[in-house]
């Protein structure tokens, strides 16, 4: 983790300390039917080596599928701010994020202390700012709402060929990514919108370039 994280997460520790009436006999990390019961907002932090972004996968109720994503982030991240706590009991994919340690739980409080953080602050606006930036638009960034706006523009990332999210998940350098994402045939608007979103360096210009033609 990096210096802002730890730097952050040591004043969270400290809070409770001061706040030991309320926070002493509680365990160090929820569990996920400890905060759908109590019907609490549900933050996670990104624990994913190498780091990148986790998608958990859902079914809609008209039988179509959904995606809960954890941006590649040092920042906790809200995710009743995306989806329903009955989405999240039935969701077996973020269960099995959890347990793989892809993603980890927070209580509520600590997570917003966290987020108070000037340096938590910037972050969320430089992390939205950019992946807004990517279809070239300029966005007002509110408090609660910048993940759940985030992923409505995402909506089509459930349409993205899997040759495409293969090649980004792949542990080799982005110009190679970049030659084997041109290599592609047949890539729609949504396949572009996901490289412009998630690659780096030439991909990422290449996919911005496609979308404007």
């Amino acid at each position: 983790m990096d210096q802002k994280f730890k730097k952050a997460k040591n004043r969270t520790q400290d809070s409770n300390v001061v706040q030991a009436g309320k926070t002493k006999d509680r365990p160090t990390k929820p569990t996920l039917d400890q905060l759908l019961d109590g019907r609490e907002r549900i933050f996670v932090m990104n624990t994913s080596v190498p780091k990148g972004d986790v998608c958990s996968f859902f079914q809609k109720p008209d039988g179509s599928h959904g995606n809960i994503v954890v941006l590649k982030t040092w920042i906790p991240q809200e995710i009743t701010a995306q989806v329903s706590h009955e989405t999240l009991r039935a969701s077996d994919d973020f269960r099995r994020n959890l347990n793989k340690r892809m993603i980890e739980l927070m209580w509520p409080d600590e997570a917003i202390k966290m987020l108070d953080d000037e340096d938590a602050q910037e972050e969320a606006e430089r992390l939205y700012t950019s992946k807004y930036s990517s279809y070239g638009t300029e966005v007002n960034i509110p408090e609660r709402s910048a993940l759940s706006d985030f992923h409505t523009a995402m909506d089509g990332a459930d349409k993205v060929k899997i040759t495409v999210k293969d090649i980004l998940e792949r542990n080799v350098p982005d110009t190679e990514k970049y030659h084997l994402l041109r290599a592609e045939d047949g890539l729609s608007k949504d396949d572009l919108k996901y490289i412009a979103v998630n690659a780096e360096g030439k991909a990422k210009v290449w996919a911005n370039k496609q979308l404007e033609t």
